[in-house]
């Protein structure tokens, strides 16, 4: 039999992208387990990134809002969870209309007959960026009244009119999902590939 009539009756799979990457069963088994490996780091990344949302959601939907305005601004740096990357985030004191003897942020006014008499630390998403403040430090945010959402249980305090895009941390969600699809697309490939492989030497 010629070169060329040996050529023509070999599988279409065993040429292309994916046949030069993955040339034998060894070097298949090989990515499989360093792309399962990446997927379950991920995993735990996403549950918590899924955990973060769901708590932000319970927290917009069950705290009580309360009148209040910004008292000051200041940007906030410190190390990222990798410590490779700086993070910038702002940092806002605001004041808020709940009574004295029911703030639970640990900061009330001298004067308990002041209109705003609780206050506490608002912060917005960190960002890898200097100079990234969403607005925070726009004139028109620090004046405009604001409607506080302040926890029933704990200090805690956030903006109830804020983006749910920067709420929710939702740029951080879809990279998170692209890169989980795409990790499970590129482990079904491996698999198809593996398959084809096998099935080719079950014929030979």
């Amino acid at each position: 039999m010629s070169i060329a009539e040996t050529d023509a009756v070999l599988p279409a799979s065993n040429f292309g992208f994916l046949a030069g990457l993955i040339p034998n069963r060894d070097r298949g088994r090989f990515l499989r387990a360093a792309v399962l490996l990446f997927l379950a780091f991920s995993s735990v990344g996403y549950s918590l990134l899924l955990a973060e949302l769901c708590a932000e959601y319970q927290a917009r939907h069950n705290w009580p809002v309360a009148r209040g305005e910004v008292v000051s601004c200041e940007e906030k740096t410190g190390e990222g969870v990798s410590r490779r990357r700086t993070r910038y985030w702002m940092e806002c004191e605001v004041r808020f209309d709940v009574p004295a003897d029911q703030c639970l942020t640990g900061t009330t006014a001298a004067d308990t007959r002041d209109r705003y008499p609780c206050y506490g630390i608002v912060r917005s998403p960190s960002t890898s960026s200097w100079g990234v403040t969403n607005g925070w430090t726009n004139p028109q945010f620090l004046s405009t009244p604001k409607r506080i959402l302040h926890d029933p249980h704990g200090p805690d305090v956030k903006l109830a009119d804020e983006s749910p895009w920067l709420a929710y941390r939702l740029p951080n969600f879809v990279m998170m999902s692209a890169w989980m699809i795409v990790c499970l697309f590129f482990l079904a490939m491996i698999q198809w590939r593996m398959q084809v492989m096998e099935k080719s030497n079950l014929r030979q």
